[in-house]
């Protein structure tokens, strides 16, 4: 089922609210390697649609697997000036809620938390770093 699922969600002619659908249907497998495999392809494949990218953020939320590579799709997104803010806002926060403690995700969410000249991050998105930051440090 699941490579039909995919294949769906890879054909250009597939409306957005399919795709959606698709990635709400591939949440329902939890704890599973393949379906975050699909999910991630199916994120990187619909570049420029934050929909997409949000809806498999909160899929990934759901399966709850803090595999090393959904862990970089998420920071990735969390640090990219480019992506779309309500997106990024998803990924920080998600990756405080996941609980996966190491060096390159504290590192990532403290930048984050910090103004730096030339790259002006929208308070929400610092303030909702911070909160992941101290969840995964368990700091109250």
């Amino acid at each position: 089922m699941l490579p039909v699922l995919f294949a769906l969600a890879q054909s250009p002619q597939i409306h957005l609210g399919v795709k959606f659908d698709i990635v709400q249907a591939l949440s329902q497998f939890d704890q599973s390697d393949e379906a975050v495999q699909l999910l991630l392809a199916i994120a990187l494949d619909s570049q420029g649609s934050g929909l997409i990218q949000h809806a498999v953020i909160e899929a990934l939320e759901r399966i709850g697997l803090t595999n090393e590579v959904t862990l970089d799709y998420l920071l990735t997104f969390a640090e990219n000036p480019q992506t779309i803010e309500w997106v990024r806002y998803a990924a920080v926060k998600t990756l405080g809620q996941l609980g996966c403690v190491n060096d390159t995700i504290l590192k990532g969410l403290l930048a984050i938390t910090q103004e730096v000249e030339g790259h002006a991050i929208e308070v929400d998105i610092r303030r909702t770093a911070y909160d992941s930051l101290k969840s995964l440090l368990s700091v109250e």
